[in-house]
């Protein structure tokens, strides 16, 4: 008679149960990098990023006109210097003329470097009033930086918040029922804050132990949509 013990099992894994296996956990932790890459907090960190971005830009743009406008503006002074001593040279020139002919020429000629130094002054002074404009619109752009910069900051530390629950409720979710160490690190308005030993874990608990005891942890619940594990103390 055959001992049970020695029967072939009626069930035997196959090649074709091994791989059904192996995409069933690279199907399951490309969900999760998925629903971490989905985390609100990420989109949170995105919008804060995409606004200072904008702000960045804006800024350059504003700073790029400025420095255009100054050349614009030192080459407008530069010509109008020109003009002047060219003019300057003229009226010289004008005291020693005694043809008409040669007098109406050199009067055509400073004629047209008065529309020219006229032109030029127009110019300069749409320049100064538009960096004076931008000037403005500067100064208030860079006092939203402070407030912007603290904006992705807090969005970073949040999501790096997120990520790290993320992880370990994930760590956690296939041990409720079991009981495991933790140390008191401190306590909080609705508790106590735990370190576990393994998995290093930083939990919540209701109860308030003295800071620095080691306890004992049930693992009652894990909800891992809201990142969220629930311990109680084991008495």
């Amino acid at each position: 008679m055959t001992d049970a013990t020695d029967a072939p099992d009626p069930t035997p894994i196959t090649n074709a149960d091994r791989l059904l296996s192996v995409q069933r956990i690279d199907t399951e932790a490309d969900q999760l990098v998925n629903r971490r890459e989905r985390l609100a907090e990420r989109e949170q960190l995105d919008a804060a990023s995409t606004q200072l971005g904008n702000w960045e830009r804006n800024r350059t743009a504003m700073r790029n006109r400025l420095d255009e406008l100054t050349v614009v503006i030192e080459q407008a002074e530069a010509d109008a210097a020109e003009i002047r001593e060219h003019k300057a040279r003229l009226e010289a020139q004008m005291k020693t003329v005694i043809a008409p002919r040669e007098a109406e020429a050199l009067m055509h000629e400073m004629s047209t470097l008065d529309e020219q130094a006229e032109a030029l002054d127009t110019t300069e002074l749409a320049a100064l009033e538009e960096q004076s404009d931008i000037d403005d619109r500067l100064t208030a752009h860079l006092s939203s930086e402070g407030a912007l910069r603290d904006a992705v900051s807090v969005a970073d530390g949040a999501l790096e918040r997120a990520s790290v629950d993320f992880v370990e409720t994930i760590a956690l979710r296939c041990r409720v029922g079991e009981t495991f160490e933790g140390t008191v690190l401190s306590h909080t308005r609705k508790g106590a804050k735990i370190q576990l030993r393994d998995p290093a874990v930083l939990a919540p608990i209701r109860e308030q132990p003295e800071i620095g005891t080691v306890v004992s942890l049930h693992l009652d619940n894990v909800d891992s949509k809201k990142r969220r594990v629930e311990f109680s103390v084991v008495d």
